[in-house]
């Protein structure tokens, strides 16, 4: 998201960059608007473009074991909906 000095607030993507402006895309609407650095008021980051960061090994292993517990806890029980539901 942009907002300018003057006018409305543009969002997109960052396509291209120049000495005095950038260039904005809107991934929607394929409209590109290019705006000067002097123009610009604020900067942000959309709620549909989410602050990602590394996970970390602590993380990574939590999850892992996370999935090998499910799968302990579901495959006998999947083998007994094998021998317990009817065949229809």
């Amino acid at each position: 998201m942009c907002k300018l000095e003057e006018g409305p607030r543009h969002w997109g993507e960052i396509t291209r960059t120049g000495e005095d402006s950038f260039d904005l895309t809107n991934r929607q609407s394929k409209e590109t608007v290019t705006i000067a650095y002097s123009e610009v008021r604020g900067i942000g980051i959309a709620k549909a473009y989410p602050r990602t960061r590394p996970q970390s090994t602590a993380e990574k292993t939590l999850q892992r074991t996370g999935d090998i517990i499910e799968t302990i806890l579901l495959v006998p029980l999947r083998i007994l909906e094998l021998f317990l539901v009817p065949q229809c």
